[in-house]
C-alpha cells in the first residue's frame, strides 16, 4: 500500500472522529457505551475500510443494546463469534440490531470479509 494514501486515510479517520460524537464517547480509547434513550444504549457504529468507529463498547451486564450499523463503503460484517453475533451490511446499507448483554467478559470483534481483519477491522465489547 501507498504509504501516503495510508497516512491520508488515518487522518482521515482521525478528523472524522474528532467532529462526530454520539452518546458517551471516549474519543482517546474510540470507546462507546452509547446515547442512553428510554433505558436502551443506542450505539451507532460506521464500519468502513478498515475499522469500526467505535471500535470499543463499554457494555454492563443486562444492558438492553441497539446497534445502528452503517456500512459507508463497501461489504462488511460485524461479527462476535462468542456471542453468536454476526451481521452483514452491503454498501451504503444501515442495519439495526438489538440484543441484551448478557454474558461478562471481554470479545473480539471482527469484519470477517478478508482481509478486513488483519488490516485491521476489530474491535472490543466490553461487558462488566
Amino acid at each position: 500500500m501507498n504509504k501516503k494514501l495510508f497516512l491520508a486515510g488515518c487522518l482521515g479517520i482521525a478528523l472524522a472522529l474528532s467532529v462526530t460524537s454520539c452518546g458517551a464517547v471516549d474519543k482517546k480509547n474510540n470507546s462507546s457505551n452509547g446515547e442512553i434513550i428510554d433505558g436502551v444504549h443506542v450505539i451507532p457504529i460506521t464500519l468502513k475500510n478498515y475499522a469500526f468507529s467505535p471500535r470499543v463498547l463499554e457494555l454492563a451486564q443486562g444492558d438492553e443494546v441497539e446497534l445502528i450499523l452503517t456500512s459507508t463503503d463497501g461489504p462488511h460484517d460485524f461479527t462476535v463469534d462468542e456471542l453468536g453475533h454476526r451481521f452483514s451490511l452491503l454498501p451504503g446499507q444501515t442495519r439495526r440490531e438489538v440484543f441484551t448483554a448478557d454474558t461478562i467478559g471481554e470479545f473480539r470483534l471482527i469484519c470477517t470479509i478478508p482481509p478486513h481483519e488483519s488490516l485491521g477491522m476489530w474491535g472490543i465489547i466490553r461487558v462488566r
